[in-house]
């Protein structure tokens, strides 16, 4: 993380971003991230994702750690990792390590109150996106 930016998951020098919070995080873990998180980041390294998870941790210690603060710190965690990734040029499988040749893909979504043009809409966002090498 650089100086110049205070979103975790960014990358100041590169402006380039990790993914790491969806549709189904409560707005709550977004608030932790935006006032708390994100503060302990700045100026962090976010190639290294132990330390700023250290961080993290020791930042929430008087806001018990399950349910919200446990999702936001994921999400976080999440995007450093998206993060570096991209940085490295690798794909995401290569910088865990894959512990399977291959594996089928999953998209959650298609809400029951979507059209068919939206779920069309939505799996054609996905890969477009992502789901492709």
């Amino acid at each position: 993380m650089g100086q110049d930016d205070a979103r975790p998951g960014a990358h100041a020098r590169s402006n380039r971003f990790g993914r790491g919070l969806d549709i189904y995080a409560n707005p709550a873990a977004a608030a932790l991230v935006d006032r708390v998180l994100a503060n302990t980041l700045v100026g962090r390294d976010a190639m290294a994702i132990a330390e700023c998870r250290m961080a993290m941790l020791k930042s929430i210690r008087n806001l018990d750690r399950p349910g919200i603060v446990s999702m936001a710190i994921a999400a976080v965690d999440s995007a450093l990792s998206d993060l570096k990734a991209r940085l490295l040029r690798v794909p995401l499988v290569k910088l865990l390590g894959a512990a399977r040749e291959s594996v089928p893909i999953y998209g959650s979504g298609g809400f029951t109150s979507y059209s068919v043009k939206q779920l069309q809409e939505q799996l054609a966002e996905w890969w477009n996106a992502e789901f492709r090498e």
